[in-house]
């Protein structure tokens, strides 16, 4: 197994994991509905896509039976899939806002917070 291969696949493969069940925590979880859409269709896309990247990696003495080349056709429809997913994501302006939103409550909570005595006396 080329490690050049699966090292793309697995991290594809953790991060779409983490994408769908993104919208079901905290942060993300007032975000708008059409973001978190985004993140619940990615993650099945992309984890599908590293399993059958997967599945070709592991199996190359098939690369020339039918099966091989549908899955690979498969494998790239995915791809244009995702990406054509993600894009919708950029494109989104609710998806600045949310960014923006969580910068500001980040500062605002950072700035807020009191700072801690060095020392006790």
């Amino acid at each position: 197994m080329d490690l050049h291969y699966a090292i793309p696949l697995t991290v594809v493969g953790i991060g779409c994991l983490i994408l769908f069940t993104a919208p079901f925590h905290g942060r993300t979880r007032h975000a708008p509905r059409s973001v978190r859409t985004v993140f619940l269709l990615a993650g099945p896309i992309g984890v599908a896509w590293s399993a059958i990247g997967f599945y070709l990696l592991l199996h190359p003495a098939d690369r020339k039976t039918h099966i091989s080349l549908v899955l690979d056709h498969i494998k790239y429809n995915l791809a244009g899939m995702l990406l054509g997913i993600f894009l919708t994501l950029l494109l989104n302006p609710e998806f600045y806002r949310l960014m923006r939103d969580e910068i500001r409550l980040g500062l605002t909570k950072r700035w807020s917070e009191p700072r801690a005595a060095t020392r006790q006396g």
